[in-house]
């Protein structure tokens, strides 16, 4: 009889300790927790779609849910173009004319990513400066292969105009390590 209380309770208070500890972790640790799940959702959008269009939108979807930004781009290497990097997808974007995205360049160095808090940077052209104004975008992080940048992920301030927490680009940085992994 002492055995099988001792197997009962063996059986019954890891499960029991593990829901009590999963319950603890998501009260104390929720944004922690968010950041994880967002992070895993990436690798999962990455990794379910082979097909380039399709994976764009969904990761567009997911970083917009993540981080609560309702505009980004992301801009893809494209050797049959004039400059280095062309719009392949965006959400929230409004724009007229050709886009110069010739600033995008300067991310191929090991620049960690360029931030424009206005559109008055002062090593952009005036064509430049209107791509940036135009866009509204605040944050144009790489994506790297093997050390050659060939996507930019482009994101405005949050939703509620707040500017991306450093929490929030640590998720940006680890995610586009995984995003680095897929060939586009």
């Amino acid at each position: 009889a002492v055995v099988l209380a001792m197997l009962a309770d063996a059986f019954l208070s890891e499960p029991l300790r593990e829901w009590v500890q999963e319950r603890l972790d998501r009260f104390f640790y929720r944004d922690r927790l968010d950041y994880r799940r967002a992070l895993v959702e990436f690798g999962r959008t990455l990794t379910a779609e082979i097909r380039l269009e399709p994976m764009l939108a969904s990761l567009l979807h997911r970083i917009s849910q993540a981080l609560l930004v309702d505009r980004l781009a992301i801009f893809v290497d494209d050797a049959t173009q004039s400059g280095p990097f062309t719009l392949a997808r965006s959400t929230g974007l409004d724009w007229e004319g050709p886009l110069d995205l010739g600033f995008l360049g300067s991310l191929t160095g090991g620049r960690g990513y360029l931030f424009f808090e206005s559109a008055e940077a002062p090593d952009l052209t005036p064509a430049q400066r209107r791509t940036v104004e135009q866009l509204g975008l605040a944050y144009f992080i790489p994506c790297r292969v093997q050390e050659r940048v060939v996507a930019v992920l482009g994101l405005a301030k949050t939703v509620d105009g707040n500017y991306l927490s450093s929490d929030d680009l640590d998720l940006l940085f680890t995610g586009r390590k995984t995003m680095a992994g897929v060939p586009i």
